[in-house]
C-alpha cells in the first residue's frame, strides 16, 4: 500500500504510543544464512545433552522448544543465543525507513518504545552504536529464558497502557499484540508474509516503513506555542546577522560540480563532533547545533537552545528544562563573542535566503559567552539536548579599567 490512507491513517491517528518490534522494523538481526547456522549450533548443543529437536526451527523457536521439552537446559540455550544476538546486533543494518518513523513520532508528540523477544542486551548494543537509546522509552526485550512476546507486551501495556500500536514482522508478534488488546500493524518483507500477518490478526499490513512514518506525520500534527526550527537531516546553525552573507550552505562549488566532495559551509557544520560546536564564518563565529536532527527552539530567559529529542508534549518538555539545566553534566564547547542579533536555520541554506525555510531571529545581550552543551533525560519519556550561553565574568583588569573610566 502507499500513503497514509484509509485504515492505516485511522489506526495511527488513534495511537498515542508506537511500539516497534526489534527484529524487522528496526533492523534485521540475522539474515537467512546466519539464522540457519545459529539454529544448527543450538540443535547440536541440545543433542549433546541428549535432546533431539526436530525440524529446521529458527533460533527463537528452538529456545521456545527447549523451554517446553527440556526446561532445565533453557537457561544455557538462552545464554548461547544471547551471545550470538549481541554479536549480530552490533553490526546489524538499520531497516530502511525505521528512523523516519522515529522522527515522525518525535514531531507528533507520540511515545516510542521497543518491545521484542530479542535479548534486551542485544537491543541496547545496537542502539548504543549511534547514540539512539534516547529515542525509546522503555526498551523491553528478552530478559531470561522466556522468549514469549506476550510476556514483553504485557509489561509494555502495564507501563504504558493500551493506547498503543505495535508493529511487527512476525505472525507471532501480531498475535501477541491482539492478545494484549492493542492495535497490530504487520510489516511484510518476504513473499507470503502479508497473508500470514493478516491471518494472525494484523489490522493493516504495510511493506514500507515510509508509509507508516507518513501516516504518523500527517494524522497528528504537533501543536506548539514556541517557534521550533527543523532541519532536512543535518545540523542547524546559529549565525550572527553581519555574517549571514558569508554563510553559503551547501556551497556554490558543489552545486556547480556534482563530482565535487566540497559541501561548502554545510560540510563544515557536519564536521562538528558532539552536540554543538563553534566554527568561523566571516569575521566572527557560528554556533553549530550538531548530532542527529531535532526540532530546536530558544529560551531567552535562560539563554538556552532546547533540542526536542523525545517528549509527550511541548509543555512537558519545557517544564523540565530548569531541572535539566541544574542536573546536566555539561561539556564546554568554547567562547562566543556576540555583539549583534543572530539567526538560527538549517545549515544547508544560504544565509541571506530568508524565504527558503523557517528561521528564528534571536536577540542576545552583547557580551562574551561560554557555550556549553549536554544531553539530558529527566524522566523515562523525555530527552533533550541543551546548548546554553553562560556569560563570562569580566576579568579583574577589565573591572579596574571600567572603574577608572
Amino acid at each position: 500500500m502507499t500513503g497514509p490512507t484509509g485504515r492505516l491513517a485511522a489506526l495511527t491517528e488513534a495511537a498515542a504510543i508506537i511500539l516497534l518490534d526489534f527484529d524487522g522494523p528496526i533492523c534485521n538481526v540475522f539474515n537467512t544464512r546466519t539464522a540457519a547456522r545459529v539454529g544448527s549450533d543450538l540443535r547440536r548443543m541440545l543433542a549433546g545433552h541428549g535432546v533431539d529437536v526436530a525440524g529446521e526451527l529458527a533460533p527463537l523457536a528452538l529456545l521456545e522448544a527447549t523451554t517446553r521439552l527440556a526446561p532445565h537446559l533453557a537457561g544455557e540455550v538462552e545464554a548461547a543465543l544471547r551471545v550470538v544476538e549481541l554479536e549480530a546486533a552490533t553490526g546489524a543494518e538499520t531497516t530502511l525507513g525505521a528512523f523516519d518513523v522515529v522522527r515522525a513520532c518525535v514531531h507528533t508528540e507520540r511515545g516510542l518504545a521497543i518491545v521484542s523477544d530479542t535479548s534486551t542486551e542485544a537491543i541496547h548494543a545496537y542502539l548504543r552504536r549511534r547514540d539512539r537509546e534516547r529515542y525509546f522509552a522503555p526498551v523491553i526485550g528478552r530478559d531470561g529464558a522466556d522468549p514469549a512476546l506476550p510476556t514483553a507486551l504485557a509489561r509494555a501495556v502495564e507501563a504504558l497502557g493500551t493506547d498503543c500500536l505495535f508493529v511487527s514482522a512476525t505472525a507471532t508478534g501480531v498475535a501477541a499484540a491482539r492478545q494484549a488488546g492493542i492495535t497490530a500493524i504487520g510489516y511484510a518483507t518476504k513473499p507470503g508474509a502479508a497473508e500470514r500477518l493478516t491471518d494472525a490478526g494484523a489490522q493493516v499490513v504495510i511493506d514500507a516503513l515510509h508509509d507508516l512514518a507518513h501516516a504518523i506525520s500527517t494524522t497528528r500534527l504537533r501543536r506548539n506555542e514556541l517557534p521550533w526550527i527543523d532541519s532536512t537531516g543535518g545540523p542547524l546553525v546559529v549565525v550572527p546577522a553581519s555574517a549571514l552573507p558569508h554563510w553559503h550552505g551547501t556551497g556554490d562549488l558543489f552545486r556547480a560540480n556534482s563530482d565535487s566532495d566540497d559541501w561548502g559551509d554545510y560540510g563544515r557544520a557536519c564536521g562538528v563532533d558532539g552536540y554543538a560546536g563553534l566554527i568561523p564564518v566571516g569575521e566572527t563565529k557560528a554556533l553549530v547545533l550538531a548530532d542527529e536532527p531535532a526540532a530546536t527552539t530558544y529560551l531567552a530567559d535562560s539563554r538556552t537552545f532546547v533540542r526536542w529529542i523525545s517528549a509527550r508534549s511541548e509543555a512537558d518538555l519545557i517544564s523540565l528544562v530548569p531541572q535539566a539545566i541544574e542536573s546536566a553534566a555539561w561539556e564546554t564547547v568554547g567562547e562566543w563573542l556576540l555583539t549583534e542579533p543572530v539567526e538560527m536555520f538549517d545549515s544547508t541554506l544560504v544565509g541571506t535566503d530568508r524565504e527558503a525555510a523557517p528561521r528564528l531571529a534571536i536577540t542576545v545581550e552583547p557580551g562574551t559567552y561560554e557555550v556549553r552543551t549536554a544531553h539530558i533525560e529527566p524522566d523515562e519519556v523525555t530527552a533533550m539536548v541543551l546548548a546554553q550561553l553562560v556569560p563570562k565574568a569580566p576579568s579583574a583588569s577589565t573591572q579596574v579599567a571600567d572603574q577608572l573610566i
